[in-house]
Parts: structure tokens; sequence; C-alpha cells
């Protein structure tokens, strides 16, 4: 009777209710789904850059750490493992990459951090073209955040490793 009352239909009066679809055959609220899911995805991810520079700071400080007072911790501090799809061996060649960076004092090409693996007894040999590797890394490493690319006295290019002052300069916090 209430739902007479508000000209609701009641009983067999009442139609299916339909969503409306766009063009595509979708319902909006498929849109609606794939929109949110979306926009968290930007979020993670944007997340996920914060956490990899943190992670590289951290790891910065534990080597600095440990060279500083001669002590080591329980573990590399670049032995920690991030959860990603990698073989050991890429992850080992992504560490031994960090820590050329970590221990120079001045901006590096890719290849003179082939060189610097190679003189700490890394095997390159399997690798159809070294530099070419190296590169690759030294460009994800920036796109963590744990490396920057530079210009170089002679116009080439070099890669440094992202200090916390230098991430502090750039974004303006303490």
């Amino acid at each position: 009777m209430a739902s007479q009352a508000m000209n609701e239909p009641s009983g067999s009066d009442t139609a299916p209710i339909t969503v409306g679809t766009n063009s595509n055959g979708y319902s909006y609220h498929a849109e609606e789904v794939v929109r949110a899911a979306r926009q968290e995805l930007d979020v993670l991810l944007r997340q996920r850059a914060e956490l990899m520079k943190r992670i590289g700071t951290v790891k910065q400080t534990l080597v600095g750490l440990s060279s500083l007072f001669g002590c080591a911790p329980a573990g590399s501090p670049l032995q920690l493992q991030e959860d990603k799809p990698q073989s050991v061996h890429q992850t080992g060649l992504t560490n031994a990459c960090r820590m050329a960076l970590l221990q120079a004092n001045t901006p590096l090409r890719a290849n003179q951090v082939r060189d610097k693996l190679r003189f700490q007894g890394l095997s390159l040999e399997h690798h159809r073209d070294p530099v070419a590797t190296v590169t690759t890394i030294l460009r994800r490493l920036g796109q963590y955040g744990e490396a920057r690319l530079v210009p170089l006295p002679d116009g080439k290019r070099g890669w440094e490793w992202v200090t916390q002052s230098a991430k502090q300069d750039r974004t303006g916090t303490p």
C-alpha cells in the first residue's frame, strides 16, 4: 500500500530494471569499476615509486654506516630483495650497479659502470652487449628514483646515485 501511495509499481507490475549501456555494450557501472581500478593503480604505482626511493635511501645509509663504523649489518644492505619477479642473476647485477654508483665519487658512464663490475669479478660474458645491459639497469634505477642522469663536462651523459639531500632539494621537503 505504501508503495502504491508513492506511485511505485507493486507485485506483478514491476518491470525489470535495466542499466544504461554505452555504444560498446558495457554498462555504466562497469565503466565506473574500470575507472576506479585505474585510479587505484595510479595511486599504488606512485606509492611504489616513493617506496623504491625510500628503500634506496635506507640502503645507502646502511652502506655508509657500515663503512664508517667498520661493521657489517646482518646480510649485505644491497642484498635486500624487493618483491619483483626477477631472476637471481639479474637482481645481483642490479645490486652490483647500485654498489658501483654508491662507491663512485663522480658520475659514471655506462661503460665505466661495466668496467667497475668486471673489476669486481662479475662476469658479463653471457650478455651480448654488456654496456646495453648496464644502461638498461641504470635507466631502471633512474625510474626507481635511486639514480639520475647528469650531463658530464665532455658533453656525454653519466649516472650518479641520488642522495637523500638531493631528493630533498628536488621535492623541497626536509
